[in-house]
Protein backbone atom coordinates (compact mmCIF):
# COMPACT_ATOMS: atom_id res chain seq x y z
CA UNK A 1 0.00 0.00 0.00
CA UNK A 2 1.36 3.16 -1.16
CA UNK A 3 1.96 5.85 1.94
CA UNK A 4 1.04 9.60 1.34
CA UNK A 5 3.19 12.11 1.16
CA UNK A 6 2.55 15.14 3.01
CA UNK A 7 4.80 18.15 2.51
CA UNK A 8 3.78 21.12 5.08
CA UNK A 9 2.28 24.19 4.42
CA UNK A 10 5.72 26.08 4.53
CA UNK A 11 7.75 23.90 2.32
CA UNK A 12 5.04 24.17 -0.52
CA UNK A 13 5.15 28.14 -0.11
CA UNK A 14 8.81 27.89 -0.11
CA UNK A 15 8.30 25.43 -3.51
CA UNK A 16 6.03 28.15 -5.18
CA UNK A 17 8.16 31.20 -4.37
CA UNK A 18 11.26 29.51 -5.66
CA UNK A 19 9.97 28.14 -8.71
CA UNK A 20 8.07 31.42 -9.66
CA UNK A 21 11.70 33.43 -8.82
CA UNK A 22 13.53 30.59 -10.97
CA UNK A 23 10.76 31.62 -14.13
CA UNK A 24 10.98 35.28 -13.49
CA UNK A 25 14.86 34.63 -13.88
CA UNK A 26 14.69 32.68 -16.69
CA UNK A 27 12.24 35.19 -18.53
CA UNK A 28 14.68 38.21 -17.65
CA UNK A 29 17.13 36.66 -18.69
CA UNK A 30 15.40 35.90 -22.36
CA UNK A 31 14.27 39.66 -22.39
CA UNK A 32 18.30 40.72 -21.69
CA UNK A 33 19.12 38.64 -24.72
CA UNK A 34 16.93 39.62 -26.53
CA UNK A 35 17.91 43.38 -26.04
CA UNK A 36 21.60 42.55 -26.35
CA UNK A 37 20.93 40.77 -29.88
CA UNK A 38 19.13 44.56 -30.72
CA UNK A 39 22.07 46.34 -29.39
CA UNK A 40 24.68 44.38 -31.49
CA UNK A 41 22.40 44.68 -34.39
CA UNK A 42 22.01 48.33 -34.14
CA UNK A 43 25.70 48.94 -33.68
CA UNK A 44 26.60 46.71 -36.58
CA UNK A 45 24.21 48.82 -38.75
CA UNK A 46 25.48 51.77 -37.69
CA UNK A 47 28.53 51.14 -38.71
CA UNK A 48 27.32 49.61 -41.82
CA UNK A 49 25.69 53.46 -42.26
CA UNK A 50 28.33 55.63 -41.17
CA UNK A 51 30.84 53.63 -43.79
CA UNK A 52 28.30 53.85 -46.29
CA UNK A 53 27.74 57.74 -45.82
CA UNK A 54 31.71 58.10 -46.26
CA UNK A 55 31.23 55.33 -49.20
CA UNK A 56 28.40 57.51 -51.31
CA UNK A 57 29.91 60.75 -50.57
CA UNK A 58 33.54 59.35 -52.06
CA UNK A 59 31.52 57.97 -55.36
CA UNK A 60 29.97 60.73 -55.68
CA UNK A 61 32.76 63.06 -55.95
CA UNK A 62 35.11 60.50 -57.86
CA UNK A 63 32.03 59.49 -60.19
CA UNK A 64 31.98 63.65 -61.27
CA UNK A 65 35.58 63.71 -61.33
CA UNK A 66 35.70 60.16 -63.78
CA UNK A 67 33.08 61.82 -66.40
CA UNK A 68 34.97 64.73 -66.15
CA UNK A 69 38.48 63.52 -66.73
CA UNK A 70 37.56 61.52 -69.53
CA UNK A 71 35.61 64.88 -71.12
CA UNK A 72 38.70 66.90 -70.58
CA UNK A 73 40.66 63.78 -72.24
CA UNK A 74 38.63 63.68 -75.09
CA UNK A 75 38.45 67.78 -75.64
CA UNK A 76 42.69 67.60 -75.66
CA UNK A 77 42.36 64.92 -78.18
CA UNK A 78 39.94 66.09 -80.41
CA UNK A 79 41.93 69.55 -80.33
CA UNK A 80 45.38 67.68 -80.94
CA UNK A 81 43.75 65.95 -83.53
CA UNK A 82 42.50 68.78 -85.55
CA UNK A 83 45.84 70.23 -85.19
CA UNK A 84 47.75 67.37 -87.14
CA UNK A 85 45.06 67.18 -89.50
CA UNK A 86 43.42 70.57 -90.40
CA UNK A 87 41.78 68.79 -93.21
CA UNK A 88 40.42 65.65 -91.31
CA UNK A 89 39.31 64.05 -94.43
CA UNK A 90 42.81 63.19 -94.71
CA UNK A 91 42.88 60.88 -91.75
CA UNK A 92 39.27 59.50 -92.62
CA UNK A 93 40.64 58.23 -95.48
CA UNK A 94 43.82 56.21 -93.55
CA UNK A 95 41.56 55.41 -91.34
CA UNK A 96 38.88 53.85 -93.56
CA UNK A 97 41.89 51.82 -95.05
CA UNK A 98 42.11 50.16 -91.70
CA UNK A 99 45.97 51.96 -91.65
CA UNK A 100 45.44 53.47 -87.85
CA UNK A 101 49.35 52.57 -87.70
CA UNK A 102 49.85 54.96 -90.10
CA UNK A 103 48.36 57.97 -88.69
CA UNK A 104 49.31 60.40 -85.53
CA UNK A 105 46.59 58.96 -83.70
CA UNK A 106 48.13 56.68 -81.95
CA UNK A 107 50.22 59.00 -80.35
CA UNK A 108 47.64 61.69 -79.78
CA UNK A 109 46.08 59.38 -77.81
CA UNK A 110 48.76 57.95 -75.83
CA UNK A 111 49.79 61.51 -75.27
CA UNK A 112 46.77 62.32 -73.48
CA UNK A 113 46.31 59.47 -71.96
CA UNK A 114 49.44 57.71 -70.20
CA UNK A 115 50.24 58.42 -66.61
CA UNK A 116 46.43 59.70 -66.13
CA UNK A 117 46.01 57.40 -63.19
CA UNK A 118 42.45 58.50 -61.19
CA UNK A 119 43.25 60.40 -57.59
CA UNK A 120 47.18 59.25 -58.30
CA UNK A 121 46.54 55.31 -57.36
CA UNK A 122 49.53 54.02 -60.30
CA UNK A 123 48.13 50.42 -61.05
CA UNK A 124 45.45 49.03 -63.69
CA UNK A 125 42.21 49.87 -61.79
CA UNK A 126 42.79 53.09 -61.83
CA UNK A 127 44.07 54.04 -65.65
CA UNK A 128 42.16 55.34 -68.82
CA UNK A 129 41.71 53.71 -72.01
CA UNK A 130 40.67 55.15 -75.48
CA UNK A 131 38.63 52.85 -77.21
CA UNK A 132 36.74 52.61 -80.72
CA UNK A 133 33.44 50.70 -82.20
CA UNK A 134 35.51 48.05 -83.47
CA UNK A 135 37.14 47.42 -80.22
CA UNK A 136 40.44 48.61 -80.61
CA UNK A 137 42.10 50.36 -77.19
CA UNK A 138 44.96 51.90 -76.10
CA UNK A 139 45.61 51.50 -72.42
CA UNK A 140 47.58 53.03 -70.27
CA UNK A 141 48.75 50.17 -69.14
CA UNK A 142 51.25 49.96 -71.95
CA UNK A 143 54.40 51.83 -72.10
CA UNK A 144 54.79 51.73 -75.29
CA UNK A 145 52.79 53.86 -77.58
CA UNK A 146 53.75 51.93 -80.40
CA UNK A 147 52.66 48.64 -79.17
CA UNK A 148 49.60 49.88 -77.49
CA UNK A 149 47.20 50.06 -79.86
CA UNK A 150 45.54 47.29 -80.62
CA UNK A 151 42.12 45.08 -81.47
CA UNK A 152 41.16 42.60 -79.16
CA UNK A 153 38.94 40.95 -82.00
CA UNK A 154 43.03 39.72 -82.69
CA UNK A 155 43.36 38.37 -78.35
CA UNK A 156 40.66 35.53 -78.99
CA UNK A 157 40.91 35.41 -75.05
CA UNK A 158 39.65 39.23 -74.79
CA UNK A 159 37.19 39.54 -77.75
CA UNK A 160 33.83 38.80 -76.19
CA UNK A 161 34.53 41.41 -73.40
CA UNK A 162 36.13 43.88 -75.60
CA UNK A 163 32.89 43.82 -78.05
CA UNK A 164 30.58 43.76 -75.14
CA UNK A 165 32.31 46.89 -73.61
CA UNK A 166 32.33 48.53 -76.30
CA UNK A 167 28.17 48.16 -77.25
CA UNK A 168 27.55 49.03 -73.36
CA UNK A 169 29.63 51.98 -73.50
CA UNK A 170 28.43 53.31 -77.06
CA UNK A 171 24.49 52.46 -75.85
CA UNK A 172 24.64 54.02 -72.58
CA UNK A 173 24.58 57.50 -73.14
CA UNK A 174 22.30 58.21 -70.21
CA UNK A 175 24.29 56.63 -67.59
CA UNK A 176 26.72 59.02 -65.62
CA UNK A 177 29.02 56.06 -64.77
CA UNK A 178 28.89 51.99 -66.15
CA UNK A 179 30.21 49.32 -63.02
CA UNK A 180 31.80 45.89 -64.74
CA UNK A 181 32.69 43.24 -63.16
CA UNK A 182 36.61 41.50 -63.14
CA UNK A 183 36.05 38.18 -61.83
CA UNK A 184 33.86 35.57 -64.39
CA UNK A 185 30.35 36.21 -65.64
CA UNK A 186 29.00 37.30 -62.61
CA UNK A 187 30.70 38.93 -59.31
CA UNK A 188 28.55 39.68 -55.90
CA UNK A 189 25.29 38.08 -57.47
CA UNK A 190 25.44 40.86 -60.07
CA UNK A 191 25.40 40.90 -63.40
CA UNK A 192 29.01 41.20 -65.77
CA UNK A 193 27.81 44.88 -66.81
CA UNK A 194 26.03 46.91 -63.80
CA UNK A 195 24.37 50.28 -65.08
CA UNK A 196 25.99 52.64 -62.50
CA UNK A 197 22.88 52.03 -59.92
CA UNK A 198 24.12 53.26 -56.70
CA UNK A 199 21.23 51.09 -54.81
CA UNK A 200 23.54 48.43 -56.48
CA UNK A 201 26.77 49.72 -55.01
CA UNK A 202 24.81 49.53 -51.33
CA UNK A 203 23.17 46.44 -51.86
CA UNK A 204 26.84 45.45 -52.75
CA UNK A 205 28.65 47.04 -49.11
CA UNK A 206 25.64 45.90 -47.11
CA UNK A 207 26.44 42.44 -48.01
CA UNK A 208 29.72 42.11 -48.32
CA UNK A 209 31.54 44.89 -46.85
CA UNK A 210 34.13 46.93 -48.45
CA UNK A 211 35.78 43.89 -49.81
CA UNK A 212 32.65 43.81 -52.22
CA UNK A 213 33.99 46.26 -54.43
CA UNK A 214 37.54 44.53 -55.21
CA UNK A 215 36.01 42.84 -58.43
CA UNK A 216 34.40 46.24 -59.26
CA UNK A 217 36.00 48.17 -61.55
CA UNK A 218 33.62 51.70 -62.64
CA UNK A 219 34.05 53.71 -65.44
CA UNK A 220 33.36 57.41 -66.57
CA UNK A 221 33.20 57.79 -69.89
CA UNK A 222 33.12 61.03 -72.93
CA UNK A 223 32.39 60.59 -76.50
CA UNK A 224 34.25 61.83 -79.75
CA UNK A 225 31.57 62.70 -80.42
CA UNK A 226 28.30 62.54 -78.71
CA UNK A 227 26.03 61.37 -81.40
CA UNK A 228 28.44 60.41 -83.98
CA UNK A 229 32.26 60.65 -84.46
CA UNK A 230 34.62 63.59 -85.31
CA UNK A 231 34.03 63.73 -89.42
CA UNK A 232 30.48 64.14 -88.71
CA UNK A 233 29.25 60.68 -89.53
CA UNK A 234 26.45 60.53 -87.16
CA UNK A 235 25.76 57.03 -84.93
CA UNK A 236 22.33 56.63 -86.82
CA UNK A 237 21.74 57.51 -90.27
CA UNK A 238 18.42 58.67 -91.38
CA UNK A 239 17.00 55.44 -91.49
CA UNK A 240 17.31 54.22 -88.09
CA UNK A 241 20.36 52.15 -88.53
CA UNK A 242 23.48 52.06 -86.48
CA UNK A 243 26.46 52.87 -88.52
CA UNK A 244 30.05 51.44 -88.05
CA UNK A 245 31.56 55.22 -87.95
CA UNK A 246 34.98 56.08 -86.40
CA UNK A 247 33.59 57.15 -82.95
CA UNK A 248 36.14 57.10 -80.04
CA UNK A 249 35.10 57.04 -76.59
CA UNK A 250 37.26 57.87 -73.60
CA UNK A 251 36.98 55.64 -70.92
CA UNK A 252 38.43 56.87 -67.19
CA UNK A 253 38.48 54.36 -64.79
CA UNK A 254 38.43 53.51 -61.01
CA UNK A 255 38.40 50.97 -58.66
CA UNK A 256 36.21 52.20 -55.39
CA UNK A 257 38.07 49.64 -52.91
CA UNK A 258 41.33 51.28 -54.01
CA UNK A 259 40.14 54.78 -53.55
CA UNK A 260 38.74 53.95 -50.09
CA UNK A 261 42.15 52.01 -48.78
CA UNK A 262 44.47 54.49 -50.52
CA UNK A 263 42.54 57.75 -49.27
CA UNK A 264 40.15 56.75 -46.41
CA UNK A 265 41.85 53.72 -44.99
CA UNK A 266 42.54 55.89 -41.53
CA UNK A 267 38.91 56.68 -41.12
CA UNK A 268 37.45 53.06 -42.18
CA UNK A 269 39.69 51.54 -39.97
CA UNK A 270 39.29 53.78 -36.99
CA UNK A 271 35.12 53.60 -37.51
CA UNK A 272 35.49 49.76 -37.37
CA UNK A 273 37.26 49.64 -33.85
CA UNK A 274 35.07 52.41 -32.33
CA UNK A 275 32.03 50.12 -33.06
CA UNK A 276 34.08 46.82 -32.38
CA UNK A 277 35.22 48.28 -28.64
CA UNK A 278 31.51 49.07 -28.69
CA UNK A 279 30.70 45.83 -29.39
CA UNK A 280 32.97 44.01 -27.05
CA UNK A 281 31.97 46.29 -24.06
CA UNK A 282 28.73 45.15 -24.66
CA UNK A 283 29.26 41.35 -25.12
CA UNK A 284 30.85 41.77 -21.69
CA UNK A 285 28.61 43.29 -20.00
CA UNK A 286 25.93 40.56 -21.24
CA UNK A 287 28.42 37.70 -20.33
CA UNK A 288 28.43 39.27 -16.60
CA UNK A 289 24.65 39.19 -16.56
CA UNK A 290 24.18 35.53 -18.25
CA UNK A 291 26.75 34.74 -15.19
CA UNK A 292 24.44 35.85 -12.58
CA UNK A 293 21.12 34.63 -14.07
CA UNK A 294 22.86 31.20 -14.48
CA UNK A 295 23.92 31.11 -11.16
CA UNK A 296 20.96 32.62 -9.65
CA UNK A 297 18.72 29.50 -11.39
CA UNK A 298 21.32 27.25 -10.45
CA UNK A 299 20.45 28.05 -6.37
CA UNK A 300 16.87 28.31 -6.85
CA UNK A 301 16.94 24.85 -7.98
CA UNK A 302 19.58 23.72 -5.78
CA UNK A 303 17.11 25.33 -3.06
CA UNK A 304 13.97 23.44 -4.51
CA UNK A 305 15.86 19.91 -4.08
CA UNK A 306 16.64 20.56 -0.70
CA UNK A 307 13.09 21.50 0.52
CA UNK A 308 12.29 18.67 -1.78
CA UNK A 309 14.35 16.48 0.26
CA UNK A 310 13.44 17.93 3.21
CA UNK A 311 10.23 17.17 2.96
CA UNK A 312 10.48 13.58 1.66
CA UNK A 313 12.83 13.15 4.73
CA UNK A 314 9.80 14.85 7.43
CA UNK A 315 7.37 12.70 5.37
CA UNK A 316 9.65 9.48 5.59
CA UNK A 317 9.56 10.13 9.80
CA UNK A 318 5.58 11.28 10.00
CA UNK A 319 4.78 7.73 8.30
CA UNK A 320 6.49 6.10 10.94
Amino acid sequence: MLKKFNTTPGSVILMVIFIVMGIAQYTFYNQDLNEYKTEVNNIETGRKDITWSLISSTYDMVEISANERAEILATNIVSDIKKQYPDLSVLKVLLDQGNIQNTMLPFIIYHNTYGRQMLNIANGNNGCFVMSRDGYIMDTRLVEYEKSWHSFKEETSFDAEALYLTLELINSHKEKCIIYTNSGDTANGLPKLIHGNKDDIKKIFYENGIDGFKDLTFYGKSYITETGDIFGTEDINSDAIRVNNHKLIVVQKFNLYDILQYHYGDDIAINMLTFDNMKHELEKSMLVRSITYFALLFLNIVALLIIIFWSSINNKFANK
